[in-house]
């Protein structure tokens, strides 16, 4: 079964209409990619199945949740329950500015500044682990929802195992394609968000961490 008609089978139920037709010219470009008469193409398709994946694992839990007009956390051991309004909930996710076993360190550890918890989801017969932040303002408290998009660290994985491309800093082919690659990340995810959820608008947000 080719991944076209796997979307097909999925899309009217998970899927937002709007978001089918990029999600199966996101999954085209990994296939043609992936063909080795192709490794030469250019950089940026590896990422755009993984941010799709990223996305339906992440960040759609979270705003079916938020479609329902709240989110709530459970915090320590005793599990306490905190609730916000969708108003009052922000997502922040931490994406490396370079594919480099250093970054990928300091966007762990810029990860763990952050409190854990569980998010109470509907539907979700397992916990839903996440790190987060609440920010004080003056009339009321606001969620920042944290996480490290730790699928964008495979790509390098990818063409050093794959491509067997050197991925050395003095590289100039991997240091344009590794750009390519992150941007294409936050691009597609910015367009899943943007075709599926009105909750979500201007809700996300990158930090690129060097």
């Amino acid at each position: 079964m080719d991944l076209s008609t796997i979307i097909n089978g999925v899309g009217t139920e998970y899927v937002a209409e709007g978001s089918i037709l990029l999600i199966k010219k996101s999954f085209n470009k990994v296939t043609e990619f992936l063909n080795p008469k192709n490794f030469s193409r250019k950089a940026g398709q590896v990422s755009a199945g993984l941010a799709i994946g990223y996305y339906f694992n992440f960040i759609k839990p979270i705003a079916d949740e938020l479609e329902r007009g709240q989110i709530t956390l459970k915090i320590g051991s005793e599990e306490k329950k905190k609730s916000f309004k969708a108003d009052n909930v922000k997502i922040k996710i931490i994406l490396p500015l370079m594919l480099d076993g250093s970054v990928f360190e300091r966007c762990r550890k810029e990860l763990e500044n952050s409190s854990k918890a569980t998010l109470d989801l509907k539907g979700q017969s397992r916990p839903y682990p996440v790190f987060f932040d609440i920010i004080k303002k003056t009339k009321k408290e606001e969620l920042v929802i944290v996480d490290y998009a730790r699928p964008a660290a495979v790509v390098k994985f990818y063409y050093e195992e794959v491509l067997k491309i050197n991925t050395s800093a003095d590289n100039k082919k991997w240091f344009n394609a590794q750009e390519k690659e992150i941007e294409t990340f936050e691009k597609i995810i910015h367009e899943m968000i943007g075709k599926g959820y009105n909750s979500l608008a201007n809700k996300v947000e990158f930090q690129l961490i060097k």
